[in-house]
């Protein structure tokens, strides 16, 4: 009788279990379908602000990622995933009340403060959650079973950024804003709009990675090529752009993460195994190789398309000193805008910082040298907020850098992760290095970048049900 009553218990147990995985399966397609509804829409929030750069326009699509995030967070938090803290939670959080402590006590109007908190352009509080809520969405369609919906939808996505791109210039010409001898367009916001389209460039290598698998033969191999193929022609449309709209900035941010993501997604990048995260220098050699591989990739593909550039120079095919980068307006590649940075940081930065060199002041370009006579870079960092502020962001930046080696160690669940961990290291290098001597530390770049790589609150899913729904697969993909 016992036995009996044993039996039967087994059998329910293990009906139960594979209608729990049945369901946890449809939930994760469920929610990756939602997750690539709010990408799109975060993409035409975007366009609609480096199209028209007003304050009145695109904001309903903002509202509706915010809700597909809402879904997606209420679908995986239903289905057993769980909210966790990041290593560099306790140290953003530190730098962040500093932050909001010298703003509330230096603002003149509570135009400065929204401006730097919740601002599209600026407000850090603003970019740090759209990053956090992005990587809510690209967990959720890199996690999904299916390979072709991954390739498919971010394929789609990939052409709808193009297709914005050539909207944008369609729209300036018909509008007589593109200057015939120069391929310029008249903008005014064109650093916000750089900042911008840098930010859509971080997201499309963000999904091309996160879509990527390890092909092996046959439809597989060729929806590969034609994922990569698409990004570079994205990636190619939005560093055009970035010139058209007078950014030297987004042109010089955007090629390098083209170059990076692609060669990352090409590489097969192997994740840390069991024996080598119980010995700590075997992990570490891990990601040296892994690294290396990636690097060597990504300076053969840039040398590649060097040499493409230089042969449509020589043949005509491009006419260069029509845009911004070469030197248009001076006929020469001598560039006002590094000149101008220079020279701001040699004159200004000094008398920026003995004015509080503790505490710092938020606005002290307004009360020493004049309002916008800011330093530009990470740098702004000492005199706006003062030493405190400083050895803050510092510690926050390597409280981010130990939870890109946990996540890092962490991917051992499959290629996917791996890629993802790996971009996410090299990206963050990239935007911390670059942000370094040329943009304000308030970029929506930098803190987006922060929030999407190393975010401090995330929704972690136990390994035990990664496996269950074939997450963890690491090998080759078929359709």
């Amino acid at each position: 009788m016992s036995q009996a009553a044993s039996q039967c218990k087994s059998a329910i147990g293990a009906r139960g279990a594979k209608r729990f995985s049945v369901n946890h399966l449809v939930i994760t397609r469920l929610d990756a379908h939602v997750a690539w509804i709010g990408l799109l829409m975060l993409s035409v929030f975007l366009w609609t602000k480096i199209s028209f750069s007003t304050q009145g326009t695109g904001w309903l699509y903002l509202p509706a990622f915010a809700v597909n995030v809402a879904i997606v967070t209420t679908l995986r938090l239903r289905s057993g995933v769980r909210l966790s803290l990041g290593l560099s939670a306790p140290w953003v959080v530190l730098f962040g009340a500093w932050f909001l402590t010298r703003l509330l006590l230096d603002a003149e109007s509570i135009a400065d403060v929204l401006g730097y908190t919740i601002g599209y352009g600026e407000g850090i509080f603003f970019a740090y959650g759209l990053g956090v809520s992005t990587r809510v969405l690209l967990d959720a369609v890199g996690r999904s079973p299916s390979a072709p919906f991954r390739w498919v939808f971010a394929m789609l996505l990939f052409a709808f950024n193009a297709w914005s791109a050539m909207r944008v210039e369609e729209t300036a010409l018909s509008a007589g804003s593109l200057h015939r001898e120069y391929a310029f367009f008249d903008n005014d916001t064109y650093q916000l709009s750089g900042a911008l389209a840098g930010v859509l460039a971080i997201v499309t290598a963000s999904l091309l990675v996160r879509s990527s698998d390890e092909p092996a033969r046959g439809m597989a191999r060729i929806a590969k090529w034609a994922l990569l193929l698409n990004a570079a022609a994205t990636f190619a449309m939005m560093a055009r752009l970035s010139q058209l709209l007078g950014s030297n900035a987004g042109l010089a941010f955007i090629v390098p993460i083209a170059v990076l993501s692609i060669a990352t997604a090409w590489v097969g990048v192997r994740p840390p195994t069991m024996n080598a995260l119980a010995r700590g220098t075997q992990c570490l050699r891990s990601f040296l190789r892994a690294l290396a591989s990636v690097c060597a990739t990504a300076v053969l593909l840039a040398a590649a398309c060097a040499g493409a550039i230089v042969f449509a120079v020589a043949n005509g095919v491009i006419d260069i000193t029509r845009y911004r980068a070469f030197g248009f307006e001076e006929s020469s590649l001598y560039n006002p805008s590094v000149d101008s940075r220079l020279r701001i940081l040699a004159e200004n930065f000094p008398k920026h910082l003995v004015h509080s060199p503790f505490f710092g002041h938020f606005f002290v370009d307004r009360i020493t040298t004049g309002d916008g006579t800011y330093v530009h870079g990470l740098v702004a960092v000492l005199p706006h907020l003062g030493i405190v502020g400083a050895i803050l962001f510092i510690t926050m930046l390597v409280g981010i850098g130990a939870q890109l080696r946990s996540q890092w160690r962490a991917s051992r669940r499959g290629s996917r992760e791996a890629r993802f961990a790996m971009l996410a290291i090299l990206l963050t290098a990239w935007v911390v290095g670059y942000m370094l001597l040329t943009t304000f530390f308030t970029n929506v770049i930098l803190w987006m970048s922060l929030g999407l790589f190393a975010p401090a609150l995330r929704l972690r899913e136990p390994p035990s049900e990664m496996s269950d729904i074939g997450l963890a697969h690491s090998g080759p993909s078929k359709f």
